[in-house]
């Protein structure tokens, strides 16, 4: 199996007495555990996420249990915990939020389809890379540009999946936009999918949302979740380190399938949030020595089919 090196700066490694939180998730209605729910600590930027069966697992460094740690998942009121302290049974609770369905509005003219976001059909596969940054939490999302002043509704979200684990399953999350950034969320709860076809255009219909394309365009988020049945490890790699010696047989678990992307293009407009950052940063990436490394725009193939009245 061919490896690669990376190159890492080397700094003193401090070690710190941790807390071990583990526990369930649960719905406050149904009692029944509640998969993929956020666990947050942004003072210290860590953070976790329960697995498909609400089981969650968290590491604080002692002496911050003072510390507030929200408990967050899409359809549920959010929830904010202090004062903890080490446990193997903690039990949490999320009240469901109920939400009412946007009603369709009829208009005078024909509806027909149009498709908008990153329509082309193939970009680069850096596979490797992808999986350094793919954990349970991690979001990256692109803009969809509203097309007009027509009533419209979002009726097909699509996703361009590689090779790699790409049955795997991830979760879509839509958002407002927000001053040239995702906002609010705007779905009713929590949905995930998984991919039939690799390297290959996958569709995804959510028209039972009833979602209303909003004036100033929309985001189209994914999600990777902690499906610990698709957990997977990744190549080898050897670590060079600032002194020139070698760290060698490196290796880390990545989650879900990767979403092919394409770099230094007119559109441009991908964004990314780690979990526990509150924050999101746009994307970029690099070209070689050919393209004199410079820093261009990347997008990633997420497109989506809306439902326009004429």
């Amino acid at each position: 199996m061919k490896k690669i090196t990376l190159l890492f700066l080397v700094f003193p490694i401090i070690s710190f007495a941790q807390i071990k939180l583990m526990g369930k998730v649960l719905d406050a209605s149904t009692r029944l555990p509640i998969p993929y729910v956020n666990l947050e600590n942004f003072s210290s930027k860590t953070g976790s996420q329960t697995n498909q069966d609400g089981v969650f697992e968290l590491n604080l460094i002692k002496g911050k249990q003072t510390d507030t740690i929200k408990i967050s998942c899409v359809g549920y009121l959010e929830k904010f915990i202090t004062n903890l302290q080490s446990s193997s049974e903690i039990v949490y609770e999320l009240m469901p939020v109920i939400f009412q369905l946007n009603e369709v509005k009829i208009g005078k003219g024909k509806w027909v389809d149009k498709e908008i976001g990153i329509v082309k059909k193939k970009g680069r596969d850096i596979t490797f890379f992808n999986q350094m940054i793919q954990r349970p939490g991690l979001q990256r999302a692109v803009f969809m540009k509203n097309v007009g002043n027509e009533i419209a509704y979002i009726k097909t979200l699509y996703f361009y999946l590689g090779n790699d684990m790409f049955d795997a399953p991830f979760r879509i999350r839509v958002y407002e936009n927000e001053k040239g950034m995702p906002g609010k969320d705007i779905m009713s709860k929590g949905i995930e999918f998984a991919a039939s076809k690799k390297n290959s255009w996958n569709a995804f219909d959510i028209s039972s949302f009833n979602l209303i394309v909003p004036e100033n365009g929309f985001w189209v988020a994914v999600e990777w979740i902690k499906n610990d049945k698709y957990a997977a490890q990744s190549i080898t790699y050897d670590v060079k380190n600032a002194d020139g010696t070698k760290t060698k047989g490196k290796s880390f678990t990545y989650y879900g399938p990767e979403i092919i992307q394409r770099f230094d293009t007119a559109y441009g407009l991908t964004y990314t949030k780690y979990l526990a950052n509150k924050n999101w940063f746009k994307d970029f990436g690099g070209v070689g020595i050919r393209e004199n490394k410079r820093q261009v725009n990347v997008d990633l193939l997420i497109k989506a089919t809306i439902q326009v009245c004429q």
